[in-house]
């Protein structure tokens, strides 16, 4: 019986998948059916290897440190399914490439499998892709449709068989993580303009970095006011500038109302990232070793909400 595996670019499947299915490739921003996800790849595999048997899924990603999120603890309690985990940092994933090159060649050397699915469309996997190929093993690729970022064509034509995935037929497991109202804007002392609009958000706006910098040292200031021992504990255990999913989106939800920004627009990629770099230094600033968050709360609170 022919045998295969299944290999994850986890990075590269979200970031086109969110994309492609709710507008959005950011992890923050997206909120993912992972046993669903995971389910429909074991079963497209075994509709394409109808007489052969899944040894595993891996599946690559990274966190900060390699500590997995509980994202990842999801995925690594799913049926034959193998985490695999880089590092993540500011300036990206760390290690993931080596880890992904390092399985695959192994599962050739010691043909443990004949046939691998590779989900993935960065060109720096063709070494990859060539190496397990030298060993005896087929490699086909899966891709995302995707007409903004699409795969590597050196990638595309090291692969001994290529198979674009369209967003209907998995873009169910895809949306966007809900922004429930958090702290109003307080109302700024140059213009004293204070706005309600309600986040739609479709077309990217571009601020000035400075302007949301400030942005996010405002929340932080207000959401330190009224965040408990625990949650405050929960934003220390991550490596800056990452925030936990939920208050990442309170984060954006203020913002939205505090830059005024027209109905039907979100901020760029670009001033998101200065947004969540001015929550980290209003965080670092306000918040001093040995002082206990206030309990106050003032409008909608969230010190309340789970982080």
């Amino acid at each position: 019986m022919r045998r295969y595996a299944v290999l994850v670019d986890v990075g590269y499947l979200l970031a086109g998948g969110g994309q492609a299915a709710v507008g959005t490739g950011d992890r923050n921003e997206l909120q993912v059916d992972y046993p669903g996800l995971l389910g429909w790849l074991r079963q497209q595999a075994q509709a394409r290897y109808v007489d052969g048997e899944l040894l595993r899924i891996y599946w690559f990603d990274a966190s900060p440190n390699q500590v997995p999120s509980s994202e990842h603890i999801t995925v690594d309690e799913q049926p034959d399914t193998k985490l695999r985990l880089g590092r993540l940092t500011f300036r990206g994933q760390k290690g993931v490439d080596a880890l992904l090159l390092s399985d695959i060649t192994e599962l050739a050397r010691n043909r443990a499998v004949s046939d691998m699915v590779l989900v993935a469309g960065d060109g720096d996997h063709v070494v990859a892709v060539e190496q397990t190929q030298a060993l005896g093993v087929r490699v086909e690729l899966w891709t995302v449709q995707s007409d903004g970022s699409p795969a590597s064509s050196d990638l595309r034509r090291a692969a001994d068989r290529h198979r674009e995935l369209s967003i209907e037929e998995f873009g169910q497991f895809f949306a966007r993580v809900p922004l429930p109202p958090a702290i109003r804007p307080r109302a700024r002392l140059d213009n004293g303009r204070s706005s309600r609009r309600p986040a739609v958000r479709r077309e990217q706006t571009q601020v000035a970095a400075q302007d949301a910098r400030d942005c996010g040292q405002r929340f932080a200031i207000q959401w330190l006011s009224m965040a408990t021992a625990s949650q405050i504990a929960m934003i220390q255990s991550n490596e800056r500038p990452f925030l936990p999913q939920i208050v990442d989106g309170h984060l954006l939800r203020y913002a939205q109302d505090d830059l005024s920004l027209p109905s039907g627009s979100e901020l760029s990629q670009e001033a998101r990232v200065e947004l969540r770099v001015g929550f980290w230094d209003g965080f670092s600033e306000h918040r001093r070793p040995g002082t206990q968050p206030s309990t106050a709360s003032s409008g909608a609170s969230i010190a309340e909400m789970p982080i």
